[in-house]
């Protein structure tokens, strides 16, 4: 998987977090789903983002160094 993608799941992510705050600031329903979702999106993006660093060449030669 390329960075850009994991940088769409984030963006993703921050967006429906974004909505899920302004749904309950306006006290509309659905925001705690929204919400709840936004988070498990960035669980995700934080797991790959790991796993791709992780997974890098020059990570190792770095920690290796």
């Amino acid at each position: 998987m390329k960075v850009k993608h994991i940088l769409v799941i984030l963006i993703l992510g921050l967006i429906l977090m974004d909505l899920g705050a302004l749904f309950k600031i306006m006290h509309w329903p659905g925001a705690g789903e929204m919400i709840t979702a936004s988070f498990a999106i960035e669980l995700i993006f934080g797991i790959l983002a790991i796993w791709k660093i992780l997974t890098l060449d020059k990570f190792k030669e770095f920690l290796n160094s």
